[in-house]
């Protein structure tokens, strides 16, 4: 897999489900739609860290605390090498967190702390 490892899995699959008027037909409709929780069409940093956080415990298979490669599916090894800044081969919630964080802010192209579902589906 390449860059889609970190965001596409997770703000594909969770950040893509806003759309208050938009039929949730497609995984990122659904995923944006699930992330807006407050429904005014547009994703903040904090409604997107709180799915984020959902997402890593989700994934957390063998509730340890930590995503292992397995967990992760088959991500690119540098983004994994970069995310996990203290390269134990694996993944803490805040190692997760930071790597989103800086996604969100790539996909945030207006850079008003909000995504929109037309950033969202962009990246």
């Amino acid at each position: 897999m390449n860059r889609q490892w970190m965001f596409s899995a997770t703000v594909g699959a969770t950040l893509v489900l806003v759309a208050g008027s938009v039929l949730a037909v497609d995984p990122v409709s659904r995923s944006f739609e699930a992330t807006d929780t407050n429904g005014d069409g547009l994703v903040s940093r904090e409604e997107y860290r709180e799915r984020m956080v959902e997402v890593f415990y989700s994934a957390d298979a063998d509730r340890d605390g930590y995503l292992d490669i397995d967990e992760l599916g088959d991500p690119d090894p540098d983004l994994m090498n970069d995310a996990d800044t203290n390269n134990n081969g694996r993944l803490s919630l805040r190692e997760f967190l930071n790597r989103r964080a800086r996604d969100f802010v790539q996909v945030d192209g207006d850079g008003n702390g909000r995504l929109s579902m037309e950033e969202a589906s962009e990246f």
